[in-house]
């Protein structure tokens, strides 16, 4: 079976600050693609810094709930 993660905040800690074993341990348990959406601006540099890893996409953009913080 293969399996895909389409919805991994792997930015976040603390999947973020043991990153190497997560996706160990994802591998391990077949999960072979991971994908990482960005929720806020602040999660774009981070995101940009999983895009050479094999297996893991990421997808840059802006959620719902944060897509207006600071509009008045």
């Amino acid at each position: 079976m293969v399996l895909v993660d389409t919805h991994c905040h792997l930015t976040t800690p603390p999947l973020w600050t043991h990153l190497t074993d997560v996706l160990t341990r994802a591998r391990a348990r077949g999960v072979s693609t991971i994908i990482a959406p960005a929720y806020d601006v602040d999660s774009w540099e981070r995101l940009a810094k999983l895009g050479h890893l094999p297996h893991v996409y990421v997808a840059i953009g802006i959620h719902p709930w944060v897509a207006t913080a600071g509009v008045d």
